[in-house]
């Protein structure tokens, strides 16, 4: 249900992908939030070694954690993006050129995602990244929030 309220995708009824990383992301944040569960959090310096370095596994898992978290994030988000209806300008030279006319790329499901990136400034706007960036993680946080 969330899902599709925060990015108006439906759920497949097993293995879905999208659920399939939130669980493993939020998995990984139960695991690393276990205090003590690693030696860096008896050991601050561990944090400087190498990850292929032998006792350093809590850097790579991190680092799988972070591409997960990435994807969780990223993934859904950008679907909207691609769904959403984006309008171009069609000039007819053999009428007026000044008439605008409009196309629909593609349709998006009514989502929390869709109207947040509908709102966003317009591509010129300074503040665009950063509001996309605001958009983006608003939406994965009413996502991951299906699992608390």
């Amino acid at each position: 249900m969330i899902l599709s309220t925060a990015y108006g995708i439906a759920v497949k009824e097993s293995d879905d992908p999208y659920v399939s990383t939130a669980e493993i992301a939020l998995n990984g944040l139960a695991e690393a939030g276990i205090p003590g569960r690693f030696w860096v959090d008896f050991f601050p310096l561990l944090k400087h070694v190498p990850s292929w370095m032998p006792g350093a596994g809590f850097k790579r898992k991190a680092a799988y954690w972070a591409k997960i978290n990435e994807e969780m994030c990223e993934k859904p988000y950008l679907y909207v993006k691609d769904q959403l209806v984006s309008w171009t300008t069609i000039e007819f030279p053999r009428f007026r050129t000044d008439l605008e006319f409009s196309k629909a790329k593609g349709t998006a499901t009514p989502s929390v995602a869709a109207t947040l990136i509908e709102s966003l400034p317009d591509e010129s706007d300074p503040r665009r990244a950063e509001e996309d960036t605001i958009a983006k993680n608003v939406a994965a946080v009413a996502y991951a929030g299906m699992f608390f």
